[in-house]
């Protein structure tokens, strides 16, 4: 009897394209069509880059160097066992200019999502909240933060 589980090969695939998208993408300049071989390389380039002015940083650069420290690793880790994961493309970046209206489409700071292709087979993939945006979403639904703090000391 077969299995409709998805197999380790499909599951570590599919937590790379999630992964990847946890990278500052909307600084790397990645165009249509990119693989992942070249992701990792403009993020490699951008982590070089990063260091190099490391105490002149401004909030946002900080953040980009951290993302990419903190993703590329297991990124790197994971083509290391799977080379051939590397040739895919990524497509239908949510953050592009997909309109042609000189604009983002979506602010890369939210909610993202784009497409991999590989082997004829797509990916959906999907980042939902980053990190440190739950305060946000926090304040959409606790009107009184004095109070929100004073529970969660209780809870300690």
């Amino acid at each position: 009897m077969a299995s409709n589980r998805p197999t380790d090969d499909e599951l570590q695939e599919k937590a790379l394209y999630d992964i990847i998208q946890y990278l500052p993408l909307d600084k790397l300049d990645i165009s249509e069509f990119k693989n992942i071989n070249d992701i990792v390389t403009l993020a490699q380039n951008k982590e070089r880059e990063l260091g190099e002015i490391e105490g002149k940083l401004d909030k946002e650069s900080k953040s980009a160097q951290k993302a990419i420290s903190d993703n590329l690793p297991a990124i790197e880790a994971i083509l290391k066992y799977r080379p051939e994961l590397g040739e895919a493309r990524i497509l239908n970046m949510s953050w592009k200019d997909n309109d042609g209206d000189g604009n983002q489409d979506h602010n890369p700071e939210g909610m993202q999502a784009c497409t991999f292709e590989r082997n004829d087979q797509v990916y959906i993939s999907f980042r939902g909240t980053p990190a440190r945006s739950w305060i946000d979403n926090a304040k959409a639904f606790v009107k009184d933060m004095k109070k929100m703090k004073l529970s969660l000391m209780c809870i300690k």
